[in-house]
């Protein structure tokens, strides 16, 4: 793992309510660098509006079955996940599905096991909560993406 000099590993909590502004902000501003380019600049930003203003992610944070874990470094939050308990699409045959909503981390911070880290915190808690499957939709674009979950040993189906 390389992780920078001077800076410590970034540790990993659960997010709270009262972390609903710092964890919004973070999570527009790795969304729209993401699919920036991908997408209509129209739809991203109304889809960014939607979803990841502080309102928005304070009703995520008091979800009974939303797990939001942030990564934060000494110089503030480079990451984050979200796991949905008993999520399922059409396709997902489970009694206690799981879902990976949200994996992103800053690019400052890749290649230095951050992603992995909040991958971990997710399964130990699917594992947990008695998940029987974990699932995930990840744009077949992003091959950045798709390496990361590959390494880690999920499947495309889809």
């Amino acid at each position: 793992m390389n992780i920078p000099s001077n800076t410590a590993f970034p540790r990993l909590q659960r997010a709270t309510v009262q972390d609903a502004d710092r964890l919004a902000d973070l999570a527009a501003r790795l969304f729209e660098w993401t699919y920036r380019g991908q997408d209509d600049p129209q739809d991203l930003a109304t889809y960014i509006q939607e979803k990841f203003t502080p309102a928005a992610m304070a009703r995520t944070l008091t979800d009974p079955n939303a797990v939001i874990f942030m990564a934060e470094a000494e110089s503030g939050l480079c990451g984050y996940s979200h796991l949905q308990l008993e999520s399922a699409a059409p396709e997902v045959v489970a009694a206690h599905p799981a879902e990976l909503v949200h994996l992103f981390v800053d690019p400052r911070w890749f290649r230095q096991g951050v992603g992995s880290a909040l991958l971990e915190a997710v399964l130990a808690t699917a594992v947990r909560e008695e998940a029987d499957i974990l699932w995930l939709i990840a744009d077949h674009r992003d091959s950045r993406a798709k390496a990361f979950y590959a390494k880690h040993g999920f499947q495309w189906v889809g």
